[in-house]
């Protein structure tokens, strides 16, 4: 049977191997050259005699990677290409060679005052900042010239930026998937379909809760939520969710997390991704009082753990809550999972267009310039591509650090040195605990 490379999925050369990444799904995979002669051998047209080849194969055709039908030449040729340029490619410390995913915050306004905010703008004084035509067309521009996989638009609040439809037309156009988290109160079925049309690859609303006494606690309008996500269903826009997780989600066996699983299964959810809390704006003490503890972390971990085998949704965290995976080390590298990916895998881009390897650091590693300079020479990139040689305390000590590293951000709103220990990591715990 003839196969060939699907027409939504895009190749990218790293440092001997290759990147493969599905717009219609947002997976990617990281083909060694082992990997990628077995891929080439499949587009031949030649058999698969060996076991791990055949079960490559079926997991390409699984994920929706190939398509049944002949290959060109030309797609021959060009993953020959692409493997010679690996071999010769180089890449900074402990990254890719380019990023993957850019963060874009567009705006600073909200329309809401949400508890433990991270980026909107706190102070009524200040004027409310959007991200202009030239500086987006300029990091535009930047994204495509480094083959930049996706663009990720968000906040404060990005359904309130002017310019929001032609940045999403125009990041689709370039080939980029761009993705867009809201809180969902200001989309109506018009500007849904509009999202749609221009090419929005996935919505994620901010629900912390299924009963409005749960999400509530953090965040208000409930019920437009709620409507958002079946406006998205209506007009056929890929959807999903974001859930800050606080200890009230961990209470009583966890049942606000699982009656939001359970929401997801039902409605046919993309995807669900659970956020890690960090240091509100214009509340300085709201982490401390609500970032759930060590013990926490770990009815998180076995939550997880039984949720993963029977969710039909993608069920995500942020890369700060690393440390809730298990298994060792060799097979956390085989599922991909490489830890905090500030400055190794992703940028963030504030309003203004400046770079910074960490959404949540961005006055402290804040760079100008090009995103290739950044990339290769920014100081604060190289602060987080050097932490297994620098990290202290328990962290330091981890035999997980190289896949994991903690959250900085959260280390230093606890007024920690950038290096220091994560303390809610759970893994110091007794396996029984």
């Amino acid at each position: 049977m003839p196969y060939r490379l699907h027409p939504h999925t895009r190749l990218r050369a790293e440092r001997e191997s290759v990147l493969w990444f599905h717009r219609g799904t947002a997976e990617t995979l990281e083909l060694d050259l082992e990997g990628l002669d077995t891929l080439i051998r499949l587009l031949q047209g030649k058999r698969l005699w060996q076991p791990r080849a055949w079960r490559f194969f079926q997991y390409l055709w699984a994920k929706g990677f190939l398509q049944k039908q002949l290959a060109t030449p030309e797609e021959v040729t060009r993953l020959q290409a692409l493997r010679k340029q690996s071999i010769t490619l180089s890449a900074p410390l402990r990254s890719r060679r380019a990023p993957e995913v850019l963060h874009l915050s567009l705006t600073d306004a909200c329309q809401q005052s949400c508890s433990g905010c991270f980026f909107s703008n706190p102070d009524p004084q200040t004027p409310n900042r959007y991200m202009s035509p030239k500086t987006f067309q300029r990091v535009l521009k930047d994204a495509v010239s480094q083959e930049v996989f996706q663009m990720a638009l968000g906040g404060g609040e990005p359904l309130m930026h002017p310019k929001l439809l032609d940045y999403v037309q125009a990041i689709t156009r370039a080939g980029i998937v761009a993705n867009l988290t809201s809180n969902g109160a200001l989309l109506t079925a018009a500007k849904a379909q509009a999202l749609k049309t221009a090419g929005l690859g996935q919505i994620q609303f901010s629900l912390n809760g299924l009963s409005p006494e749960v999400h509530h606690q953090t965040r208000p309008h409930h019920d437009k939520v709620l409507q958002a996500i079946v406006t998205a269903q209506d007009v056929g826009l890929r959807w999903g969710f974001n859930v800050l997780v606080t200890p009230q989600h961990l209470q009583h066996n966890a049942v606000a997390l699982q009656e939001l699983f359970q929401f997801a299964q039902a409605q046919g959810a993309a995807m669900v991704n659970l956020i890690r809390p960090k240091a509100a704006q214009s509340e300085p003490h709201w982490l401390s009082q609500h970032q759930p503890d060590a013990t926490g972390h770990r009815h998180l971990q076995q939550l997880l753990s039984h949720w993963q085998s029977k969710a039909n949704f993608a069920l995500m965290t942020d890369s700060s809550y690393t440390f809730l995976r298990e298994g060792s080390v060799a097979q956390w590298l085989a599922a991909g999972v490489s830890g905090c990916s500030a400055g190794r895998r992703m940028l963030s881009v504030q309003v203004d267009g400046s770079y910074s390897p960490c959404s949540h650091l961005p006055e402290r590693f804040q760079h100008h310039g090009s995103l290739q300079k950044v990339w290769q020479q920014g100081p604060g990139v190289e602060a987080f591509r050097q932490l297994e040689d620098t990290l202290e305390g328990a962290c330091g000590q981890c035999a997980y650090k190289s896949v994991c590293r903690g959250c900085r951000a959260v280390v230093l709103s606890e007024g920690r040195s950038f290096f220091g220990a994560d303390h809610q990591c759970p893994k110091p715990l007794s396996i029984s605990s």
